[in-house]
């Protein structure tokens, strides 16, 4: 589907689309989706940080202490051992097999 648009643009800019769609080879509106596009990833890829550039962060600009670090282990420990404990069968609940005392014939 095409939208078609009008706008305003100042004349340095239209040079700019000008001269990009010759080089490019490919119509003005072209220049500006494309353009339009590689912006969106670029402002897409500013938002996002790759998992280093955010550890890298965190350990720069982090506010946890060893003592709030401590305390999310301890509590997080516990947790994990209650949801264990509910989780966890009760000695009722298993049957296990009896043990029978079994005797060799002997031999004369």
């Amino acid at each position: 589907m095409t939208v078609r648009t009008t706008f305003a643009l100042d004349a340095v800019t239209e040079n700019s689309i000008r001269r990009l769609a010759a080089l490019w080879k490919i119509s003005k509106a072209g220049v500006v989706r494309r353009s339009v596009a590689e912006a969106e990833r670029a402002a897409s890829n500013m938002a996002r940080p790759s998992p280093l550039e955010a550890l890298q962060w965190l350990q720069k600009n982090g506010t946890l202490t060893e003592v709030d670090v401590q305390k999310w282990s301890s509590a997080s420990k516990s947790g994990w051992e209650e949801a264990w404990e509910r989780k966890a069968p009760t000695t009722q609940s298993i049957s296990r097999p009896v043990k029978t005392k079994t005797t060799k014939p002997r031999s004369a």
